[in-house]
């Protein structure tokens, strides 16, 4: 029997009977995996919600056999993009209730349908046809479609009921489908049912446009609008409540995105809280998601095959040289380089173990590889994610990245740079600090030495919406938090994967050399405070290079 393959980045590719084996099962994802009180999974981007969802699933086939598992011909069910909207349609879209209809007229649809499929001399068929005729849309899209899905009939209930026309949608909200379609359950249905639906936070996800790039092609960053984003996932919440709430032998797992819990206030919070798990890595879980999938490779693709340590095998060595004389754990070297999401660090081992062992031998080979492919992740994948939050103009964002000079900056470089767009630094630079890509410089708490700190994905501070209880419309604030950027030290760091991306993209970006730029990492690193005559007590300044020139002295005699 062959070896499962390492380095798999999309879940979507591991086949559900061996998802295990690419599970890290830290407490939270045993919790969900285990108990069937939390419905909801979440997590920013990139953290692994669709492979726990299918890890979810399998656990219920294997034990639950009774169940009915929905959907039926995937892994898992998905909602799809659908049509152009006006402007109208996006306020009415924006409203958390008439998604939490939309979803609930939907999963009840599938159910009953799933129902009828597999027990089509039931009764369902009948009594379901008679109570629906009232409604012909509805009767049209349930019974005269192959639709099975949640995400298959949401899709057809936005565009046949949502928006083809308002006065019809807000008819069956005030009627009495809603309560017939649960009646319907409540007789014929009483085994068992779990439905899994993923991908929540990419529907309708390539209808916004925010203009051009400098390269002439269109930018299709984010969502039809931040609020409609919001409103399709809580909605979503609502309608998973209250189903399960009224129907105990019916679960529904579902993926959300973090922030959209984490814009909920009040009781409303407390209630989702319940039956909510929200995943989360530290540096010691992505370390050893990182050995799991080196204990997956085929020894002749490791450098020293016999070595104990997994990572000295995958490399040859543990550390790695990334300033003149001055080592660094090479796998700290690669986490520095991540978002700290388990994607990130899949992305770059799986390009680490293309180069093959030979070639891996190379510090420089590994330099440039994880360098290459931080850049590609920054450029391909996260600046997409999170355009749409950080409330500036793709244009003005591309712009402002293209005249950062260096990877340290003082704050008067940074009112430099503000100054060309007559903004403020707030409104320009808490963006960047906000999504984690844009470093301060502060006090450990432990030891009251100077740190580095980029905002982890937990921690990730974009513009606030709350979800307002009342209207149940999500609501834009700006968060004053301004001192937690601009305070006392005046020192600010560019990511290292954004400094690899604009190592690539400008040619007027010069990064400096002598600061280990990372996550919690002493500023500067001990290792350097020596050649630098740098006190402790004291930050060091970015301006000047006269440490680079100290070092060239000290080290060649000059």
């Amino acid at each position: 029997m062959g070896r499962n393959e390492p380095w798999i980045n999309d879940a979507d590719r591991i086949n559900t009977s061996i998802i295990e084996e690419y599970i890290y099962e830290t407490p939270v994802v045993k919790k969900f995996k285990d108990s069937d009180d939390y419905y909801l999974i979440s997590g920013t981007k990139g953290t692994g919600k669709t492979l726990l969802l299918k890890l979810k699933r399998h656990k219920f086939q294997t034990e639950h056999r009774d169940y009915l598992i929905i959907p039926e011909n995937i892994e898992l069910d998905h909602p799809t993009g659908v049509g152009t909207f006006s402007q109208s349609d996006i306020k009415f879209l924006s409203q958390i209730n008439v998604w939490a209809t939309l979803w609930k007229i939907s999963i009840y649809s599938s159910i009953i349908k799933y129902h009828i499929k597999s027990r089509p001399d039931s009764g369902l068929l009948r009594d379901a046809k008679n109570i629906i005729e009232k409604y012909p849309v509805v009767y049209e899209i349930i019974f005269e479609n192959a639709f099975l899905n949640p995400g298959e009939f949401i899709s057809a209930y936005l565009q046949k009921v949502g928006l083809r026309g308002k006065k019809e949608f807000y008819g069956i909200i005030n009627s009495d489908l809603l309560t017939n379609m649960r009646s319907l359950i409540s007789t014929y249905i009483r085994s068992g049912c779990a439905i899994f639906i993923d991908k929540t936070d990419e529907f309708l996800i390539e209808h916004l446009i925010r203009g051009t790039n400098d390269r002439g092609t269109d930018l299709t960053f984010g969502m039809l609008s931040i609020s409609v984003w919001y409103a399709i996932q809580g909605g979503l919440i609502l309608a998973v409540r209250e189903i399960t709430t009224q129907n105990h032998h019916i679960k529904i797992f579902v993926g959300i995105r973090k922030e959209v819990i984490d814009s909920y206030r009040g009781q409303s919070y407390q209630q989702i809280q319940g039956m909510t798990l929200n995943i989360k890595y530290d540096l010691d879980d992505l370390r050893r998601i990182f050995i799991k999938n080196i204990l997956l490779e085929d020894r002749d693709n490791l450098v020293e095959p016999n070595s104990k340590d997994p990572i000295e095998g995958f490399f040859g060595t543990s550390k790695i040289e990334t300033l003149p004389y001055v080592e660094e754990d090479i796998f700290m070297y690669i986490y520095r380089h991540t978002l700290k999401r388990p994607r990130d660090i899949i992305t770059i081992g799986r390009r680490l173990s293309e180069l093959g062992p030979e070639k891996r031998k190379s510090p420089k080979k590994i330099r440039e590889v994880v360098n290459s492919t931080a850049a590609e992740i920054i450029e391909r994948e996260f600046l997409n994610q999170v355009y749409p939050f950080i409330q500036l103009q793709a244009s003005i964002l591309e712009s402002l990245l293209a005249q950062i000079p260096t990877n340290i900056l003082s704050k008067d470089d940074l009112e430099d740079i503000c100054e060309n767009y007559g903004l403020n630094c707030w409104e320009l630079f808490y963006p960047l600090y906000g999504v984690g890509l844009l470093g301060i410089v502060s006090r450990s708490r432990i030891n009251h030495e100077f740190v580095q700190e980029f905002l982890s994905p937990n921690e990730m501070k974009y513009p606030q919406v709350i979800i307002d209880e009342r209207s149940g419309e999500p609501l834009m604030h700006s968060k004053e938090v301004k001192d937690s950027i601009f305070g006392p030290v005046g020192t600010y760091l560019i990511h290292p994967a954004l400094d690899a991306y604009l190592r690539r993209r400008s040619t007027s970006y010069k990064p400096r050399q002598e600061i280990i730029v990372g996550d919690s990492y002493p500023y500067p690193y001990p290792n350097q405070r020596a050649e630098f005559d740098i006190p402790s007590e004291t930050p060091p300044k970015p301006s000047g290079s006269n440490w680079v020139v100290r070092l060239i002295q000290r080290l060649f005699g000059g």
